[in-house]
């Protein structure tokens, strides 16, 4: 019986260029013939102020607008943003198995309090995390961390640190890339 893949923590805090860093790992990784799938949540800006956060397959390079300011009079989803169906649905779909079948390794950018609370991606992370295929890289704030590996701990997760200057290498070396 083999084991399961790894689980892996891609932790930082709050705006510490997680996702960005993931974008660079995924790149670094496709330049070595390797297949990634899943979803990254870039920011919108607007001028200086962020104006929500875009879902972007990583399989397809497809692109749909996933949160955005709540305008006036509408209640926020999360934060202060509201939830955008287009989005949802193209976060589904990255994260569905027909779309991380093959890959060798799957990103869910973000996974954060709504997904704590059993809504957002949750469904999709506690599939990935029985049935992938594939190692699974969860995107979380650090001070999240914590619960994220209590909630998974029977899949002993694998925390790495975005700041740490060897945090790609440390995937690559899980991966067999190094």
């Amino acid at each position: 019986m083999t084991a399961p893949p790894p689980l892996l923590l891609w932790v930082g805090p709050l705006h510490g260029g997680k996702t960005t860093a993931a974008a660079a790992l995924t790149d670094l990784l496709r330049r070595r013939g390797r297949r990634v799938a899943g979803l990254l949540a870039p920011a919108v800006w607007r001028g200086n102020r962020r104006a929500g956060y875009d879902a972007v397959d990583l399989l397809t390079g497809r692109r749909a607008e996933l949160l955005r300011l709540a305008p006036p009079g509408r209640r926020p989803d999360v934060g202060p943003y509201v939830l955008l169906a287009e989005g949802l649905r193209l976060g589904a779909a990255a994260l569905s198995p027909e779309a991380v079948a093959g890959a060798e390794l799957v990103i869910l950018d973000e996974f954060g309090r709504l997904e704590l609370d059993g809504r957002g991606w949750r469904g999709a992370a506690d599939r990935l995390v029985v049935a992938a295929a594939a190692p699974l890289m969860l995107v979380v704030r650090k001070p999240l961390a914590g619960q994220v590996a209590a909630l998974y701990a029977g899949s002993a997760p694998q925390t790495i640190s975005v700041g740490e200057a060897d945090s790609s290498r440390r995937v690559l070396e899980l991966l067999g890339a190094a």
